[in-house]
């Protein structure tokens, strides 16, 4: 049990308030908590007529007596939400009273940050591809509203918007070449961002052009090396330096 905190109403013996955290719930955003009111007693013992205990909003009839040791004398389970940014906080209070003496106590709790990212990891598929593009679909659990490729371990922004499904293409990609790629993926009503799976896809072969029948057709270049008929790449000369062609 987390003390919150402790009423003395005597030298040996104290009322305390405390609670322990039994669920986190990221894909509804709360934490279940249980609450305690707690009697401590470190004298011998200590006895009243009567007695109660409250904690929260339920309250509970008490024993006359008690020894030495710690007792939890009521319990009840809670709930508190999550905000969007994964901040959350309670109140936590409690008395006992009894003929004898009586004690109350509370403060209010800040429960630890909650990541509320997608509750399903983010997912990207190979779509299609040219020479120098790659296209992925991808899904979310929840919408999204940003998306940054990490190509071959560099970032950039290609998508922002509120959908949880969609393409995205990379371009100014070298042709014949193979390519790692995930996406970061923020969600759209926490901000909070997660990692796709990784795709591995590889460019198409740059292609050249020729005239048929008076219109232009892509054509894959050959050449002949020692009898055997092989793929070739062709490149062109454009002020005095050698650039693929197409």
């Amino acid at each position: 049990m987390t003390t919150v905190d402790t009423s003395y109403f005597d030298t040996w013996a104290n009322y305390s308030v405390g609670y322990d955290i039994t669920e986190t719930n990221k894909t509804n955003g709360y934490y279940k908590l249980k609450v305690y009111g707690v009697l401590n007693v470190t004298g011998n013992n200590i006895s009243w007529d009567w007695g109660n205990a409250t904690v929260q909003d339920k309250t509970v009839g008490i024993s006359s007596s008690y020894g030495n040791g710690s007792y939890t004398l009521v319990s009840k389970e809670i709930q508190v939400n999550v905000d969007a940014n994964g901040y959350s906080s309670v109140y936590i209070g409690g008395n006992i009273s009894t003929s004898y003496k009586s004690g109350s106590c509370g403060k209010t709790v800040s429960l630890p940050k909650m990541d509320r990212g997608f509750t399903q990891t983010p997912s990207i598929s190979f779509s299609s591809k040219t020479a120098h593009s790659l296209t992925f679909s991808w899904t979310t659990s929840q919408n999204c509203s940003k998306i940054i490729a990490v190509v071959n371990g560099s970032s950039s922004q290609i998508w922002t918007g509120n959908a949880s499904s969609g393409t995205f293409t990379i371009n100014n990609l070298s042709s014949d070449t193979q390519y790692e790629v995930y996406g970061k993926f923020t969600r759209k009503d926490t901000g909070v961002s997660n990692d796709s799976n990784k795709v591995t896809e590889k460019t198409k072969k740059m292609p050249v052009r020729i005239r048929v029948n008076g219109a232009w057709e892509e054509a894959m270049p050959y050449v002949r090396v020692n009898g055997v008929w092989k793929e070739a790449k062709p490149y062109i000369r454009v002020n005095n330096e050698w650039k693929e062609g197409i």
